[in-house]
């Protein structure tokens, strides 16, 4: 393992806080048309977080990546149970804002803490509500011709 981070270190560190999160069942990571049925699993199993990669920044210090984080639940269809299920999935977002942002665990990658959250209700293979987080994160590894991946 590197001594320093890189988007490989940074998305894996990603995907185990979410998993780690007590009330997630599926992380997946993927491009926009897998959100409704990933190709690395067989079902999809609520609460689900899909993650998109959407930029990623290069400077003299640091790496800078852009995520939207797709937190979803199924509802009943109800006005209350859709506005409770996008309250929960806030707060499940929220805990991850609290990882990394109130310890330490990740001294090199920082979150943003000013994350825009759209709430939704959309109808896939199942009725799920839930929020979008735009997280943007900054690995603070500066350019050096000496990191070359190894296998």
């Amino acid at each position: 393992m590197a001594a320093y981070s890189t988007l490989q270190t940074l998305t894996d560190n990603i995907r185990a806080m979410f998993i780690s999160h007590a009330q997630l069942n599926c992380v997946h990571f993927g491009n926009i048309s897998d959100i409704n049925s990933p190709k690395d699993m067989v079902k999809i199993t609520y609460p689900y977080v899909f993650i998109i990669t959407n930029n990623i920044t290069v400077t003299r210090q640091m790496i800078k990546a852009s995520f939207d984080v797709v937190l979803m639940n199924q509802y009943i269809d109800n006005e209350i149970d859709i506005l409770k299920t996008q309250s929960d999935m806030l707060e499940i977002g929220r805990d991850i804002m609290a990882s990394y942002i109130l310890t330490d665990a990740t001294a090199d990658i920082t979150l943003e803490d000013n994350i825009i959250s759209t709430p939704f209700v959309e109808r896939f293979k199942d009725n799920v509500a839930g929020v979008t987080m735009q997280m943007n994160f900054t690995i603070g590894t500066p350019i050096s011709k000496c990191f070359f991946p190894t296998r």
